[in-house]
C-alpha cells in the first residue's frame, strides 16, 4: 500500500507541476483548476489508496492511514454511486430519445401550421409568409425557418 500512496503523491505533483508551467501570470482560472485537482486527489485517489486527508478549516490539515475494511466499504460505496449516476444517464437519454420521437412525428410541412399563435398566413407548401400580426417575414426570418423546417426533416427521416 505504501508504494501506492507514494505513487499518488507524484502524480499529485505532476499534475499540479504541469498545471502551473502552462498557466499564465493572469490565468484566472489557475486558482480554481488547481482546487479541483486537490480536491479530485483528496476525494478520489488518495482514499482509493488507504491515505485520508481530513480538512480543516482553522488548522492545518491532517491525514490517517485507512484500513482495508474502510478502503474497501469507499470503493463500494463509490461503486455504488457510479452505478446510480449510470442509471440517472441512462433515464435521460431515454427521456430524451423519447422527447426526439414525438418531436420527429411531425412532418416537416405541417410543423409551422400547427404554431397558429405564431404565423397568420401560409405558402401553398405550408410555410409561413405572415407572422401573428399579419406582418410580412423578413427574409432573415425566413431563413431560419427554413434551416429549422430542414432539421426537422431530418428527424423526421431518422425515424420514417
Amino acid at each position: 500500500m505504501n508504494d501506492n500512496i507514494f505513487n499518488v503523491f507524484n502524480n499529485f505533483y505532476n499534475d499540479i507541476e504541469k498545471r502551473l508551467k502552462n498557466a499564465s501570470f493572469d490565468d484566472k482560472n489557475l486558482n480554481k483548476d488547481l482546487l479541483n485537482i486537490c480536491n479530485l486527489y483528496r476525494e478520489n485517489y488518495f482514499l482509493e489508496n488507504g491515505f485520508k486527508i481530513n480538512q480543516s478549516c482553522f488548522d492545518k490539515n491532517t491525514w490517517n492511514l485507512l484500513s482495508e475494511e474502510e478502503v474497501d466499504d469507499f470503493l463500494k460505496n463509490k461503486k455504488e454511486e457510479q452505478e446510480k449516476l449510470r442509471i440517472i444517464h441512462l433515464k435521460q437519454q431515454e427521456e430524451q430519445e423519447k422527447l426526439e420521437r414525438i418531436r420527429a412525428s411531425i412532418h416537416p410541412d405541417d410543423m409551422f401550421i400547427i404554431e397558429k399563435s405564431k404565423y397568420s398566413k401560409y405558402d401553398e407548401n405550408g410555410f409561413p409568409t405572415h407572422d401573428f400580426n399579419g406582418k410580412l417575414l423578413t427574409n432573415k426570418c425566413l431563413n431560419k425557418l427554413y434551416h429549422e423546417q430542414e432539421e426537422q426533416r431530418k428527424l423526421y427521416e431518422k425515424y420514417h
